[in-house]
C-alpha cells in the first residue's frame, strides 16, 4: 500500500492516501515510474581508439509519476477538493513515504485530470508528474552517534543503512585547547585534519564540521583555511565502518546523518 504526504517548507502536511483525497480506495494510488539519469564526463582518445570517462559518475535530477483515481458526489465537492489539492501541489517541497518514513525533495512539473464519459468532473483519473530534486529518499529521523574521546587513536562504530554514501555533520566540543584533530574513515583513508588554535579557548568549545556543505564553523567563525592539505571533507560508506579520530586533548563528538536509498 502506497502512503505519500505532500509537505511544505513549513511543515504542514497533505495526505495524497486517505481521509483528506476522495478516492474509491487507497490502493488507487499507484507509483507509475521512476526515471533515472547519470551524467559522466566522456572524452574522445586523441591517438586511440574509444574514449575514457573523466571525474565520477553524477546521478542527475530525475521524475516521478504518481497517478489516482478521485469520486465526488456533486460539482461543487470537485471544485473544492481539486483547488486543495492544486494548492498544495503548488506549496509542496518534500513528498514523504508514510511507510517507511522517508521523503525526497521535489517539485512538482504537471497535474493532468481526465474525466470518465457522461460523469463530467465527478470521477477524474489524475496523474501528477514530479521532478525530483535530489534523487534519492532520505531518512526524516537522523542517526546520531555520540562519544568521548581521548588523547590517543579513537575508534568510533558508525552504521550506514542505505544504500549509497552519506555526509555527516559532526560537532566536536572541548574544554581546553585541541590544536590538531584528524580523522579518517579507515577503509577508504578518506578524512581530514584541522590544525586550528582556537578551538577549545574561552568561547569557542565547539567546532561544526559539516561535510555536506563544505564549511567549518568555530561560533560564528569559518575556520576552513586551516584544513591541511591533501585532506578535507568525507563521506561514510555503505555499511558498517570505523572512523578514526586522532585529537591532541580530550573532547566529546557527535556525528550525525541521515540514511539515503535510491528507490
Amino acid at each position: 500500500m502506497i502512503e505519500y504526504v505532500l509537505i511544505d517548507e513549513t511543515g504542514n502536511q497533505f495526505e495524497l492516501s486517505g481521509s483528506t483525497i476522495e478516492q474509491p480506495a487507497k490502493s488507487s494510488l499507484t507509483y507509475l515510474e521512476d526515471n533515472f539519469s547519470f551524467d559522466a564526463k566522456i572524452k574522445e582518445k586523441s591517438f586511440l581508439d574509444g574514449a575514457v570517462k573523466l571525474g565520477n559518475v553524477r546521478l542527475k535530477s530525475k521524475y516521478i509519476t504518481l497517478k489516482f483515481t478521485r469520486v465526488f458526489n456533486n460539482t461543487d465537492d470537485y471544485k473544492t477538493a481539486q483547488n486543495l489539492l492544486l494548492y498544495n501541489l503548488r506549496k509542496a517541497k518534500y513528498l514523504l513515504d508514510k511507510t517507511n518514513s522517508r521523503q525526497i525533495e521535489i517539485q512538482v512539473q504537471d497535474f493532468k485530470a481526465s474525466y470518465n464519459e457522461g460523469a463530467h468532473k465527478l470521477m477524474s483519473d489524475n496523474t501528477i508528474r514530479l521532478k525530483v530534486l535530489t534523487p534519492y529518499w532520505k531518512d526524516t529521523v537522523k542517526t546520531i552517534v555520540i562519544q568521548s574521546l581521548s588523547i590517543s587513536i579513537n575508534d568510533v562504530n558508525l552504521n550506514n543503512l542505505g544504500s549509497l554514501e552519506v555526509y555527516p555533520i559532526i560537532t566536536l566540543t572541548a574544554a581546553v585547547a585541541v590544536t590538531s584533530i584528524e580523522m579518517y574513515i579507515d577503509a577508504t583513508k578518506y578524512g581530514i585534519q584541522i590544525d586550528d588554535i582556537l578551538f577549545g579557548t574561552v568561547g569557542y568549545e565547539i567546532m561544526i564540521i559539516d561535510c555536506e556543505q563544505g564549511t567549518i564553523l568555530i561560533g560564528a567563525l569559518d575556520r576552513s583555511k586551516y584544513i591541511l592539505a591533501g585532506s578535507g571533507y568525507f563521506p561514510i560508506p555503505v555499511g558498517a565502518s570505523i572512523l578514526k579520530i586522532i585529537p591532541t586533548a580530550a573532547l566529546d563528538l557527535k556525528v550525525e546523518y541521515y540514511n539515503r536509498d535510491y528507490i
